[in-house]
């Protein structure tokens, strides 16, 4: 009998021992299981809050890169009015010119048809004193003088004129040419720039394309960073709900 009642109590004292061994690593795990929770919830929160500051930087450059795009876009439209301007400027310098080349066109038109008739009458009048001169004495072709002298001043006076409105014809030829040239130029700059606000447009589009596609995929990495928190959470509630009934269990045999 006192040896059965010896091993009892050596079983006794060797399950107690059992049962807090038992207990300790019940302990042990559930402590471990909360680091693990604690260390885990900061991992997720983190991803989270990189997944959002990602986000936040996403929106921010592309409202920096939409005001960029706008003011290209502007800046080009700007060439463009600028450039029809000096064209209306330029072409109404260009019918400037135009009027004042017909006017000295008709100017010297006009003059070298009264040159031409008063080189004529100018003959005449030579012929007529040539005969007066070779038939009686010189003193009696005082008429004769006269009318050719003024004749000859008249003639004169026109042929300055005639030079005169030739000079100021080339001179407005010359201008119309350049101003045609001009005018070339204009509308050559202002089909490059409006070639510029087609690029601009274009890149504006692109620009915005991608801007929206960093932006969605921002969005759905913080998505995915949210549900893994959530998820995270629920595991490690469970993990922890475990290892405490382990321990309950445990505590409970002890």
């Amino acid at each position: 009998a006192q040896h059965s009642l010896d091993a009892a109590r050596v079983t006794a004292a060797q399950n107690a021992t059992g049962y807090q061994t038992a207990v300790g690593q019940a302990q042990h795990n559930l402590d471990a299981a909360q680091a693990t929770v604690a260390q885990n919830a900061t991992g997720y929160q983190n991803a989270v809050d990189q997944a959002q500051h990602n986000l936040d930087a996403a929106k921010a450059t592309a409202a920096q890169n939409a005001t960029g795009y706008q003011n290209s876009v502007g800046q080009a439209n700007g060439s463009v009015s600028s450039s029809q301007s000096t064209l209306s400027n330029d072409q109404a310098k260009l019918s400037t010119a135009k009027s004042d080349r017909d006017s000295y066109q008709s100017q010297v038109d006009s003059f070298t048809t009264q040159v031409s008739s008063q080189q004529a009458q100018v003959n005449s009048d030579k012929a007529a004193l040539d005969s007066c001169q070779a038939g009686v004495a010189p003193t009696n072709c005082t008429t004769e003088q006269q009318q050719y002298d003024n004749d000859n001043t008249r003639l004169n006076d026109l042929k300055s004129q005639l030079a005169s409105a030739q000079s100021n014809l080339s001179s407005a030829k010359n201008s119309v040419s350049s101003l045609e040239n001009t005018t070339a130029q204009d509308n050559n700059s202002i089909s490059s720039a409006q070639n510029s606000v087609t690029n601009a447009q274009q890149a504006q589009q692109t620009g915005q394309t991608k801007d929206q596609q960093s932006i969605q995929t921002a969005q759905d990495s913080l998505t995915d960073a949210q549900q893994a928190l959530g998820a995270g959470k629920l595991d490690n509630k469970k993990s922890v709900s475990s290892a405490k009934q382990s321990l309950d269990t445990a505590a409970l045999n002890n």
